[in-house]
């Protein structure tokens, strides 16, 4: 779902890279560069020739590569000739990357061979380590290319094999396979590239770039083949329908997801409302899945909105950047439609009305989802008051909305439903121990700034709307707010909500949690670790849960949209989380460490870990102790006996509940509680996400409930109201 690589020459080396992070179109799936960096073999890049580390993504190695070659010493007009033309070429190839990583034609890498043959005039002039670093640079960049596009091949085949027919299929798997060839022929190339020296060394890693070209034009051909059978698919991921009787404009989310299985074409997305006002939805996320959220005004109660992707072609939207073409190449080209550079354009009555996906969206403002009440009232979507087809009655215009009506007929229309507010919350929780973060070094969740940003990535009013219809509240400390000792007067973070919740406001406090180590964000708003690929972490939630699952989908999304980090969501039994990746095992050397308390905190976080790693987990939810705070403690101690996510907090808790501890007053306990839980609040120990309510139904004439967590103390005095 890319856009099309750039089209016109680019002159300045500078401009070329900012041109490339700049070039998808509006509406397209950007690039990332999270395939790019995978299985890459260490021949020339771990060879002696070249004791200098070099790491990043496609582009930024090619830009390193210009560099290096704009400071070669050359003391002959024929070696200048050399360098010029060297530069040139691979100045030239950038037109053909979308993105940092992603390759849309062979002729980069026959432009890059041609560069790096040019370097052969240099041999015998003392500067092996410049040209063993431009050389290094270059076979990294194209190996990396060449294998994002084949994985990105062999990923479309696999997803889509059950959907293409016989035909296709064994065409498609044939170019796959011939991918793989040629990328393993290129390999043995570069062996014996490892036992030459001087300009026979960099000629033979110059054929065997040009031969990354030769598979990646193979897999894109695979790829080609299976875009002309296959088309994007768009899905929402929140239909919720929230109770409105139309007398105001209401701002609603329209949130889903579109894929696209190959990931060649421009893909644009636009929501219609009620056919009379449409609008643009904006991608985010990689080539073949990327999801949208965007708020629009409803001005009336009932509406229709219709969801609609349209792919355009390659052979509409891409064309060579600089248009050379040459003797007889050229006349064999003439008349062909072209795609990107593979020669497989789009096939003969493929309309793009056929290349488009549609989802409708029905409100009707009645509190029931429209997908609820086709399948489950038998209710019209459109009329907030109808007829259900499930029942025998006539309920339609009777003055009850579809959610409150009795479909059953057990008599429970007379019930009083109390939403009942409880300690309990929904957290994110974060593994800070050695075996957390295992998407790149180090462990990013033990930076208070990164905790912060993540905490500016979830919309926490959506998900106590969409995902707990309202039955929650949104937690922002370690305390609901009944509780007597929530810090309501305090000057407290409030993260995930207004200014503190979106892209910019999350991606400002990663970048500065990752000023010092070698992560980055590309231009994409993707998050990439060191080596490249786009950050993708795991979150488990309890199998058969089917809140919490819609929960951590929901977490996914978020963190994708505004941290650009990729989220595995993971279902496990409750039981198999505890035992083996909750508690810890207990240390060989636990006497000597500087605590050992247990499974749930065996040691230092760098040194007592689970069986096995994880990320992130939804499947334990924690009671905040509105009764008596002080039990909350061991939640916040670095050493305590509670603390399987290995939290150190970078403020003084251990003094703060000492003196809570000690304190003679409530004034001086409230005091103290505040500070507490405005620290907690700024340090973002974990995703501090919601407290979900309990409901109880009682016959309205019952005196006694009450909507409050102490109801039911006097449950004996109840009684029925004559």
């Amino acid at each position: 779902m890319s856009g099309s690589g750039g089209t016109r020459q680019l002159f300045a080396l500078a401009a070329t890279v900012l041109m490339i992070m700049a070039s998808v179109p509006a509406g397209t799936i950007p690039a990332s560069a999270a395939a790019g960096n995978a299985g890459n073999t260490a021949l020339i890049d771990s060879g002696d020739r070249s004791d200098q580390a070099i790491d990043g993504p496609p582009v930024v190695l090619k830009w390193q590569a210009i560099t290096t070659i704009e400071n070669l010493t050359a003391e002959s007009n024929r070696l200048a000739a050399a360098r010029d033309r060297a530069r040139s070429r691979l100045n030239d190839s950038f037109v053909y990357y979308q993105g940092p990583t992603r390759v849309t034609d062979q002729h980069l890498f026959v432009e890059d061979a041609v560069g790096l043959r040019a370097l052969a005039a240099f041999d015998g002039t003392g500067q092996d380590e410049r040209l063993q670093r431009i050389v290094t640079l270059v076979a990294r960049a194209d190996n990396r290319s060449a294998r994002q596009v084949i994985r990105a091949a062999e990923n479309a085949f696999a997803a889509t094999e059950d959907r293409l027919g016989p035909g296709i299929t064994n065409s498609a798997e044939a170019h796959i396979d011939n991918a793989r060839r040629q990328l393993d022929r290129t390999e043995r190339i570069r062996e014996r590239a490892q036992n030459q020296e001087g300009a026979r060394y960099i000629r033979t890693m110059a054929r065997a770039v040009r031969q990354y070209g030769v598979a990646l034009n193979q897999a894109r051909t695979a790829l080609r083949l299976i875009d002309r059978e296959t088309s994007p698919d768009v899905t929402l991921t929140r239909r919720v329908d929230p109770i409105r009787n139309g007398s105001k404009r209401t701002p609603y989310t329209l949130t889903g997801r579109v894929t696209d299985p190959t990931g060649l074409d421009t893909v644009n997305v636009t929501a219609t409302i009620n056919d009379d006002r449409t609008v643009p939805l904006s991608l985010r996320g990689g080539y073949t899945n990327a999801s949208f959220g965007t708020t629009i005004n409803l001005s009336e109660r009932v509406n229709t909105i219709e969801v609609r992707t349209i792919r355009s072609t390659d052979s509409q939207q891409s064309k060579r950047g600089n248009g050379k073409q040459k003797g007889k190449k050229k006349g064999k080209r003439k008349g062909r439609r072209r795609g990107n550079g593979n020669g497989g354009g789009e096939p003969p009555g493929r309309s793009q009305e056929s290349r488009a996906s549609t989802v409708v969206l029905r409100l009707d403002g009645d509190g029931l989802p429209d997908t609820y009440e086709r399948n489950v009232t038998g209710t019209d979507p459109l009329d907030p008051d109808s007829d259900s087809t499930l029942t025998d009655d006539d309920e339609a215009d009777n003055g009850t909305i579809d959610a409150y009506e009795d479909f059953d007929a057990d008599g429970l229309d007379n019930v009083d439903v109390n939403v009942i507010p409880q300690p309990y919350n929904e957290v994110v929780v974060y593994n800070m121990r050695e075996n957390g973060w295992n998407t790149g070094p180090g462990n990013l969740f033990r930076k208070k700034k990164f905790r912060q940003g993540l905490g500016c990535a979830i919309d926490k009013q959506t998900l106590v709307q969409g995902v707990f219809r309202d039955y929650a509240n949104v937690e922002y400390t370690w305390q609901p707010r009944w509780s007597r000792w929530y810090p309501s007067d305090a000057d407290m973070m409030e993260f995930g909500t207004g200014e503190l919740y979106g892209q910019e406001a999350a991606q400002s406090r990663i970048e500065e949690a990752i000023a010092d180590t070698d992560y980055s964000y590309d231009s994409n708003g993707n998050l990439l670790n060191p080596s490249g690929d786009q950050c993708t972490i795991t979150l488990y939630h309890s199998a058969g849960q089917n809140t919490e699952r819609s929960m951590a989908e929901f977490i996914a999304q978020e963190f994708e949209d505004n941290a650009g980090i990729v989220v595995e969501v993971n279902a496990i039994q409750g039981a198999q989380f505890a035992n083996e990746y909750w508690a810890q095992e207990i240390p060989e050397n636990a006497d000597e460490l500087e605590w050992s308390n247990g499974q749930y905190n065996a040691g230092p976080r760098d040194e007592a870990t689970s069986a096995n790693g994880w990320d992130m987990t939804v499947v334990f939810g924690l009671n905040t102790y509105p009764l008596n705070p002080l039990a909350g403690e061991v939640f916040f101690q670095k050493d305590s006996f509670y603390n399987p996510y290995g939290y150190y907090p970078s403020w003084d808790a251990k003094d703060l509940f000492e003196q809570a501890n000690a304190a003679e007053s409530t004034d001086e306990l409230e005091d103290i509680f505040s500070e507490i839980f405005v620290n907690i609040a700024e340090d973002q120990p974990m995703g501090m996400l919601a407290f979900p309510s309990g409901r109880s139904g009682y016959a309205s004439d019952i005196v006694g409930p009450a909507e409050n967590f102490f109801s039911g103390w006097n449950f004996p005095g109840w009684y029925r109201e004559e």
